[in-house]
């Protein structure tokens, strides 16, 4: 997956949006590498907060220890005049099942049912801002 390529008021662009190797997040959570992920085979909706109608479709794939989505956004209104390097993604979705270790929430399955992006820090603050993803951060 690469890059960012606009067009026809379309643009796709490709971030990280969950990490797999074990590092519990600020809720104590973690993804180990051999965790179940469930990826749909078609795309899911990308939505401003989780809310809403979708601002775009995305393409996820396991990319080794993480996995990464390829964005695409729709024309959209709310997206006019907007600074969208300062959103986060987040992945949305259904825990399956965890085990608790050490006082760590060890997540041994998950499915993806959608992507958000918000303000607001990932869980992992190791998931970037798009600009920070994108090489425009800091």
């Amino acid at each position: 997956m690469v890059g960012d390529s606009r067009r026809e008021g379309k643009f796709t662009m490709d971030l990280k949006v969950l990490n797999l190797d074990g590092v519990p997040d600020r809720y104590g959570d973690s993804f180990p590498p051999d965790c179940d992920v469930e990826i749909p085979e078609g795309e899911v909706p990308v939505r401003l907060d989780f809310e809403g109608d979708p601002i775009g479709m995305s393409k996820l794939e396991r990319d080794g220890d993480s996995i990464k989505a390829r964005v695409t956004f729709f024309e959209d209104d709310r997206l006019k005049g907007s600074d969208l390097g300062v959103l986060v993604p987040a992945m949305g979705g259904r825990l399956g099942s965890s085990q608790m270790e050490g006082g760590v929430r060890k997540v041994t399955s998950f499915s993806f049912r959608e992507l958000g992006l918000s303000i607001g820090p990932n869980a992992d603050r190791r998931i970037g801002s798009i600009k920070e993803q994108q090489g425009e951060g800091n």
